[in-house]
């Protein structure tokens, strides 16, 4: 088996030192663009393979993204991947994703991305104050993806309590008087926002609403908790839930019991993915809301001057 090529036999081959290889392949500004395209084309011709693990060492950086996630299971979270990649991709990054147990990272989460020794992270959890601080020790960039973090750190984010009262609006427009809302756990801001403003909107017409915060981590949480709804019999005539994937396992179980009651879902994965039936769900700017996120990682990495925290606030409508 022949050795693997590296940049010494491209250097002995063309006659020059091996930083000169390095440089050229990196696209260094101080090698010339003629040099830089006989360099690689001979590396082509000689089969070489980038070593990016000895590039990293040898730049000080890995041109690799962390993003962080809570549930492997959810089609948003891939959606959102799939447009920070093409961006990254653009910039000359790649990704590698981690995946934490809940809605909140701890110090110890930050450890294992440390470890992994990527350039910054992306990320749709909150970090708890012990982990925000263990970034800022180890001077390493985050920004928060569609959670508001409250000057925690830099974030793009939802007005997620807006999204709750365009939900309602379009309820109360078709006259129903019992509503319920589907939460995420009760301490992640965004779900209590969208439950909060789903409330406020109805309470402007005298209607109380059934607010439920689901802490727990389990698969199929939100069809659990809504088969116990249904066989309590304290149905009521419209749900609004925190995600799409809660509203589909909703649908799921009012399909099973043959129950017509409209719900409305957040995130608007169908605008993507094609499903089946249709589902009314609060929608925003996906693409816009990932393009806006990199750009505020990549200025942190590269160095910008600009005062934290940054924040970007994108809106919502009902499709």
């Amino acid at each position: 088996m022949n050795n693997r090529i590296t940049i010494k036999d491209i250097a002995k081959e063309f006659g020059c030192s091996v930083n000169c290889v390095s440089r050229a392949l990196m696209d260094a500004p101080d090698i010339s663009e003629p040099t830089k395209a006989k360099i690689r084309k001979l590396a082509d011709e000689m089969g070489y393979v980038y070593n990016k693990n000895a590039a990293t060492l040898r730049a000080g950086k890995s041109r690799t993204i962390g993003i962080l996630f809570d549930n492997m299971l959810n089609p948003f979270f891939y959606i959102m991947t799939n447009y920070i990649w093409d961006r990254l991709d653009r910039e000359g990054y790649s990704i590698v994703t981690f995946k934490n147990s809940s809605a909140l990272f701890s110090e110890t989460v930050v450890r294992q991305i440390l470890s992994d020794n990527v350039d910054g992270l992306l990320s749709f959890l909150i970090p708890t104050p012990d982990a925000q601080k263990a970034m800022e020790d180890n001077s390493f960039p985050m920004v928060v993806i569609v959670r508001k973090t409250n000057g925690l750190c830099d974030c793009v984010y939802i007005n997620d309590e807006e999204g709750g009262r365009v939900a309602a609006r379009a309820f109360i427009q078709q006259g129903y008087k019992k509503p319920m809302y589907l939460g995420e756990i009760s301490d992640l801001d965004c779900s209590v926002d969208r439950g909060r403003g789903f409330k406020d909107e109805f309470e402007k017409i005298g209607v109380k609403t059934s607010i439920n915060y689901i802490d727990l981590a389990v698969v199929n949480k939100y069809a659990a908790f809504f088969e116990n709804v249904v066989r309590s019999g304290d149905m009521p005539d419209c749900v609004f839930c925190f995600s799409d994937l809660a509203a589909y396992e909703v649908m799921s179980v009012l399909d099973r019991y043959k129950l017509d009651i409209p719900v409305i879902g957040y995130d608007n994965i169908q605008k993507e993915i094609l499903l089946p039936g249709t589902l009314k769900s609060v929608s925003y700017d996906k693409k816009e809301m990932s393009e806006r996120a990199v750009s505020m990682l990549l200025n942190k990495i590269n160095g910008s001057p600009e005062s934290l925290p940054h924040e970007a606030c994108i809106g919502v409508g009902l499709e």
